[in-house]
């Protein structure tokens, strides 16, 4: 696999008669100027899809490098586009309309590249929560945010001990100080078992995103001593 491969979530406006956010539309653009042989598009439906995409103002050289993917194809398509982001193409993935993988078969597709080492990122979303979630890979038809840990610490555990109990996926949030206690806490409390899958998102939308996925206790020497934005989530699948 080539190390500039990506998955890149791309937001889109509900309504087609507003236009698509700017960097966003800068780096596709860029990418169809200098990329354009490694660079593909993927969409739920072609017909709307080509029409937003031409209606945001780009080139309709673009119409060819569109894939859909959606409920009927993905399995065929899935294995395509992995095999694209295999030899370093970068694939940018959209919805019909607002933050995509939130209960759609992008969401698939995200778990597939976490657990093919691919990277998975997005272009400029203004909800950490939902951006967060999207980026897990997690289902994503129901889920649940349980806000701030508690600062009390007998409070903090209970709700730790929480997460080995969810039926959906869950977001807990903290200080970027208590980043590093907080994973060290969660091993605490469940004495480094776990039957949930965890995702913990780091500095998004920043130069210094990161996002790791698999089991906590990996996660503690690469976190010592930093502080750092982040969003933790466990699911149950």
């Amino acid at each position: 696999m080539q190390v500039n491969s990506q998955l890149i979530l791309v937001p889109t406006p509900i309504s087609e008669d507003n236009v698509l956010e700017s960097r966003a539309f800068q780096l596709i653009n860029h990418r169809l100027d200098h990329f354009y042989e490694s660079t593909y598009i993927v969409v739920e439906d072609l017909k709307p899809g080509r029409r937003r995409l031409l209606s945001y103002g780009f080139d309709r050289k673009i119409i060819d490098k569109i894939i859909c993917l959606n409920e009927h194809n993905f399995k065929e398509m899935t294995q395509e586009i992995l095999l694209k982001l295999q030899i370093g193409d970068v694939i940018f993935l959209m919805s019909d309309g607002g933050m995509p993988c939130i209960n759609d078969p992008g969401q698939e597709l995200v778990k597939l590249c976490h657990q093919k080492n691919i990277k998975v990122t997005s272009t400029p979303f203004y909800n950490s929560h939902i951006l967060a979630l999207a980026l897990s890979g997690f289902k994503s038809d129901k889920f649940q945010c349980m806000g701030f840990l508690s600062r009390d610490e007998l409070e903090r555990k209970n709700e730790l001990m929480m997460l080995e109990k969810v039926t959906m996926p869950t977001l807990i949030l903290d200080t970027p100080y208590r980043l590093e206690r907080t994973i060290k806490e969660l091993i605490e409390v469940h004495q480094g078992k776990f039957s949930r899958q965890y995702f913990l998102a780091l500095d998004l939308n920043q130069t210094k995103e990161e996002l790791l996925t698999g089991n906590p206790n990996q996660w503690v020497p690469r976190l010592k001593g930093q502080k750092r934005e982040f969003i933790l989530i466990a699911s149950p699948c």
